[in-house]
């Protein structure tokens, strides 16, 4: 068995992130429903790239405002519930 170089560390970006970086389900992290960080395969999914939805409402992915706001009411009551929230 041959013994592998160990992969070249990137100052400032851990384990963790590269994980989920290169996860195939779509990840997202936002701020007051703005999205800060997404993965690649959550851009894939909505048809964007990284850079044009970082930074960007999550309204942008739905298709009314109507639609939007009902899923921010679910989401606090998840958060005052349960301190997180998931969906599909």
């Amino acid at each position: 068995m041959q013994a592998c170089d160990s992969p070249r560390i990137t100052p400032g970006f851990s384990p963790a992130d590269a994980f989920a970086a290169l996860s195939p389900l779509g990840l997202a992290l936002a701020r007051q429903r703005h999205l800060v960080w997404v993965n690649e395969a959550f851009a894939t999914m909505f048809g964007y790239t990284r850079e044009a939805l970082t930074g960007q409402s999550f309204r942008l992915l739905f298709a009314t405002e109507a639609e939007f706001e009902r899923i921010g009411q679910r989401l606090q009551a998840s958060l005052r519930e349960s301190g997180s929230y998931r969906d599909e």
